[in-house]
């Protein structure tokens, strides 16, 4: 297959907002697909980064490949869709270290999972 896309993004020190958008046409019966990343973030109180995330992913021809794989595991299901979204915060701990909370969910899906998922991490700059 082949997947022709732009992104974009722009950024300050307060501030960076960046997308993707483009399609995805597949081969071997597979659906073809429009994708589109959406992000922006925020600085706030100097320590704190908010952010906000947009995901979308859907099919633009019908899907065509159901293979038993596909009933029985999910695997490389044909006609995945989703409209999903998050909220992240990052917080330096340190102008080195800092920890990030997170969580992302769909609220439509097809073929995903749509319950949110929850998320802590660390991250350290260079």
């Amino acid at each position: 297959g082949i997947a022709p896309g732009i992104s974009l993004g722009n950024s300050g020190e307060k501030y960076y907002v960046s997308g993707d958008v483009g399609l995805r046409f597949r081969n071997n019966d597979f659906s073809d697909d429009f994708l589109f990343a959406g992000e922006a973030g925020a600085r706030v109180a100097n320590r704190f980064w908010l952010v906000g995330v947009l995901d979308v992913r859907q099919t633009i021809t019908d899907p065509a490949n159901f293979t038993g794989n596909t009933f029985q595991t999910g695997l490389y299901a044909d006609g995945q869709e989703w409209v999903a979204s998050g909220i992240n915060v990052l917080a330096d701990i340190n102008p080195r270290f800092g920890i990030s909370l997170s969580s992302f969910g769909a609220f439509d899906g097809n073929w995903v999972a749509t319950s949110p998922s929850y998320s802590l991490g660390a991250f350290w700059k260079f």
